[in-house]
C-alpha cells in the first residue's frame, strides 16, 4: 500500500501495530463485519494477543454497523468459562482481573470525547461486586 501511496504521492499513514485495529469499510459485508468484530473483540475474554482493540469504522456506514453492533454485544452471555452457553468467560487469573479493574479506573479518570452512540451494557457480572448483583 505505501509504494502505490508513494508511486502517486498521495500522503499516507501507515497503522504499525499497538492497538489492533480492525477497519469497517463500506464495502464490507455488514454480518462478516460484525462477526470479525465480536469474535476480534471477545475471543478469550478479549484476552489473546490478537484481539481487535480498536474499531475504525468508515463513516457513512457507522451508525448502521454500530447499531448491529451494540444489539450484538447485548446478546452476549457471559458466565462459567466451562458452560458452552458462555460467550464471555472469567479473565484467566487474578492478576488479570486487577489489570482490566485497574484500566477501567484510569479510563474513567482520563478525560475522553465521549462515543458518538452508546451500547446497552453487556449482561454480566459488576466487576466491583461482591454480591454478583446482574448490570
Amino acid at each position: 500500500m505505501l509504494r502505490v501511496a508513494a508511486n502517486s504521492l498521495t500522503p499516507t499513514l501507515m497503522e504499525l501495530g499497538g492497538k489492533n485495529p480492525l477497519l469497517v469499510f463500506d464495502d464490507a459485508k455488514l454480518p462478516e463485519a460484525l462477526l470479525a468484530a465480536i469474535d476480534g473483540g471477545f475471543f478469550n475474554q478479549g484476552e489473546a494477543c490478537t484481539a481487535a482493540s480498536r474499531l475504525l469504522v468508515q463513516d457513512n456506514i457507522y451508525e448502521e454497523f454500530t447499531e448491529e453492533l451494540c444489539a450484538a454485544v447485548a446478546r452476549l452471555r457471559v458466565g462459567d468459562g466451562a458452560d458452552p452457553a458462555t460467550d464471555v468467560g472469567p479473565l484467566v487469573t487474578r492478576a488479570q482481573q486487577q489489570q482490566v479493574l485497574n484500566y477501567l479506573k484510569i479510563g474513567v479518570k482520563e478525560p475522553a470525547s465521549p462515543p458518538r452512540r452508546r451500547c446497552p451494557m453487556i449482561h454480566g457480572w459488576r466487576p466491583d461486586s461482591t454480591s454478583h448483583q446482574r448490570y
